[in-house]
């Protein structure tokens, strides 16, 4: 599949994130009873910067590959990184041009939506343990590290792909015979 195939999804899916970044914050913001302009303003200034500037790295990131000697990795990097930039623009420019022309208003709740009270147990428990308590953090991040760091020290290669082939085959008979005089030709015997 050529690359630019996959442009569309690609920009589709990191081009709406910012736009339900801006629109979560927003609707929080009006909910909470904010006016609709007070709202949108406290909305960019929140997350304006950070929009900004996760597009241009990431549109940097793709122009990268604009110039490749690959025709379709060069267009990816051009069309990709023009895009993401053209989005930026749609959030930045026309979103809050859009918001300002409709007539939002706060949704008030009659008390009959439920919240599932374990899963906001939940996130609290995540949330107290993730501020509160830095040294179980650090204590599990280093345990894992030197475990990954002992483990990434001793490789063994489980692939063995000759040992899907029935014994007798040919394909596994001539392997055996070429490893034999040269050493080294089945994975099995890289380790």
């Amino acid at each position: 599949m050529p690359p630019t195939q996959t442009l569309p999804s690609f920009l589709l899916a990191v081009c709406v994130g910012a736009v339900v970044h801006v629109m979560a914050i927003f609707f929080h913001k009006i909910q909470k009873g904010e006016d609709q302009r007070a709202a949108l303003v406290a909305t960019y200034e929140h997350s304006g910067l950070a929009i900004t500037m996760t597009s241009l790295t990431t549109a940097a990131g793709l122009g990268s590959f604009a110039g490749a000697q690959v025709a379709p990795i060069d267009d990816l990097g051009k069309f990709a990184a023009f895009g993401i930039l053209i989005a930026l623009f749609y959030t930045m420019a026309l979103l809050p041009a859009i918001i300002s022309f409709l007539t939002i208003k706060q949704k008030h709740s009659d008390g009959a939506t439920r919240r599932d009270d374990r899963l906001d147990r939940f996130f609290d428990w995540v949330t107290d343990v993730s501020v509160n308590r830095p040294v179980p953090i650090l204590v599990t991040a280093t345990l894992v590290m030197v475990g990954s760091a002992v483990l990434v020290s001793q490789p063994q290669f489980s692939h063995d792909p000759l040992k899907w082939l029935p014994e007798g085959s040919t394909t596994r008979t001539a392997t055996a015979i070429v490893d034999a005089k040269m050493r080294g030709t089945p994975p099995s015997r890289w380790s």
